[in-house]
């Protein structure tokens, strides 16, 4: 069987990685083409069947952030080995010359989860050149700043003086801790009052269904009726085809004795070719009462239609609605210790919210009271 390219391009890439023991060769770095368009690259953490397991690096202001993903073979349309990067830099940083050398080489370094390195070099490429604003651009992205005519992390300047910057204003780092305290207090506050708002829509629901019980019991006796008058119906019908059926078998009956009797008489001496006498039945009208009594019969099949099938599902109907009236005092019984759980739920609710201050935070509703009971 002839395979396709991208899975020569998976068996190939397979075969490079595995060594003759089936172990994968330590810190490959690989990128992953996916069928989606996106590109990953990252260090092969290992593969088998059904995923390729890839450890990508990402540069941000604070530092090196990893995220470890699992690529399904069917979604990967090719893996390309990827150098070293330690040697590529090493041969890359040998050759770059030029301020647009050292930028480039800055950009490359981000894009390999190296922050440290690509601000030495974008800071070299300004050190040749001062207008270079994709240097600038870059080192601004990673956190750097220039304080005193030099290039520092911002963080540790902010540091040195005592602040940082929070949601992207610089302050105090108390004035910080104040800010996240508060922000706390004002989630915590919104968790409490969504808790609250949670139980007493439960309660809420809980109120209908119990008003909807009561309700119940005078609908069930309707549908009860309503199903009672249908098998009466249904049933009235079964019977008349019963009915009609009997009478028909009654006429087959008489015909067959009469036709019996008229052929013992026709035996006896002198019976073939002897006038009739006394004892000879006349058959007309015992055929035309088994005709009649079959067209009846035929008629009360028609009428009846369905009528046996449908008793039994009045039966079931009239069975089911029975039980359910049987029930209604338990359920009524189960919703009721229900709400008292959830009233008592509610109450402890609210008082967690109270504790979260007077106040709530900007956004937030005020406490529902608990429904009353209906």
């Amino acid at each position: 069987m002839t395979s396709s390219p991208v899975n020569r391009s998976i068996l190939l890439a397979t075969a490079l990685l595995l060594g003759g023991a089936g172990r994968l060769a330590a810190a490959q770095q690989v990128e992953l083409h996916l069928a989606s368009g996106q590109v990953v690259k990252g260090e092969m953490l290992g593969q088998d069947d059904k995923e390729v397991r890839v450890k990508s690096a990402i540069a941000t202001k604070t530092g090196t952030m990893s995220v470890t993903m699992g690529y399904k073979r069917e979604a990967i349309q090719s893996i390309v080995m990827l150098a070293d990067p330690e040697v590529d830099f090493t041969k890359r940083a040998a050759a770059a010359k030029s301020a647009d050398d050292h930028a480039a080489l800055a950009a490359w370094c981000r894009d390999q989860a190296m922050p440290d390195r690509a601000a030495a070099q974008a800071q070299e490429a300004l050190a040749q050149t001062a207008d270079k604003p994709v240097a600038l651009a870059l080192l601004k992205d990673l956190g750097w700043i220039q304080a005193e005519g030099k290039w520092v992390k911002e963080s540790e300047s902010l540091a040195s003086q005592g602040k940082v910057r929070y949601q992207g204003q610089i302050m105090t780092i108390a004035e910080a801790e104040a800010l996240k305290e508060k922000a706390k207090e004002g989630a915590a506050h919104d968790n409490a009052q969504k808790d609250v708002d949670g139980k007493a829509a439960y309660i809420v629901t809980l109120d209908k269904q119990l008003a909807d019980l009561q309700k119940r019991p005078a609908v069930l006796d309707a549908e009860l009726a309503k199903a009672n008058t249908a098998l009466a119906t249904a049933q009235g019908q079964a019977q008349r085809v019963t009915q009609a059926k009997a009478t028909y078998d009654g006429a087959q009956r008489s015909l067959t004795q009469a036709q019996q009797q008229n052929q013992g008489s026709s035996q006896r001496p002198g019976g073939a070719g002897t006038p009739a006498n006394a004892n000879t039945v006349n058959l007309q009208p015992l055929f035309q009462a088994v005709e009649d009594a079959r067209k009846a019969y035929n008629q009360a099949r028609a009428d009846a239609g369905g009528a046996e099938s449908e008793v039994t599902r009045q039966q079931g109907a009239v069975t089911a609605l029975n039980e359910e009236k049987k029930n209604l005092e338990r359920k009524k019984t189960d919703l009721t210790a229900r709400r008292v759980r959830a009233v008592k739920d509610l109450e402890a609710a609210q008082a967690a919210l109270g504790k979260q201050g007077a106040a709530p935070a900007a956004g937030t509703k005020p406490a529902a009271a608990a429904p009353s009971k209906p």
